[in-house]
């Protein structure tokens, strides 16, 4: 990735018109204890690499988003390239990349879902799906209730198809 700096990357994500929890969180501000673990600064990145490290990490004009509690996994948005869109890799392995090209709605699915899993209360969970901007959230939490997903295969299944019945990203990376 091209090299980038904190303030680089936070003017980035204004322009990229995320919602104001996502800013809240890149700037350590108080947001949903759930949200803790999952969002956070990706200081990591932005402040522990230098230049020629982070130049190991996706090609291309990357700006990293949040950040999980370890700091280890990292999702990002890159601005140009054969796969525009948000992306998540892991910072142990630079040169493998989880998922590319994503939607904003479609970065989010992966982590609803972990919430979901984690039994974070409804009410809670839905309240974080509207500050994140998120409009299919009812569908979502309906086929994880109705379709067990036993095996890793059947995960990844379920995962995909959930994926393609989502919208596109736009050319500006924005909410659609």
């Amino acid at each position: 990735m091209e090299p980038i700096d904190l303030e680089q990357a936070r003017a980035n994500l204004v322009a990229l018109r995320l919602p104001r929890v996502v800013l809240d969180a890149f700037d350590g501000k108080p947001i949903p204890e759930p949200m803790k673990w999952r969002f956070r600064c990706p200081w990591e990145m932005l402040l522990d690499l230098t230049p020629e490290q982070q130049a190991e990490y996706p090609a291309g004009r990357v700006t990293p988003v949040w950040s999980d509690h370890t700091g280890g996994m990292v999702t990002a948005y890159r601005h140009d390239g054969a796969r525009p869109g948000f992306l998540r890799f892991v910072l142990e392995q630079p040169d493998v990349e989880d998922e590319s090209g994503l939607s904003w709605p479609q970065v989010l699915v992966r982590e609803l879902t972990t919430m979901w899993e984690a039994e974070v209360d409804d009410e809670e969970l839905e309240d974080i799906a509207t500050q994140l901007g998120v409009a299919f959230f009812d569908p979502l939490i309906r086929e994880l209730e109705e379709n067990p997903r036993a095996t890793e295969e059947e995960e990844q299944a379920w995962y995909r198809a959930f994926l393609a019945r989502l919208p596109a990203h736009g050319a500006d990376g924005g909410m659609p």
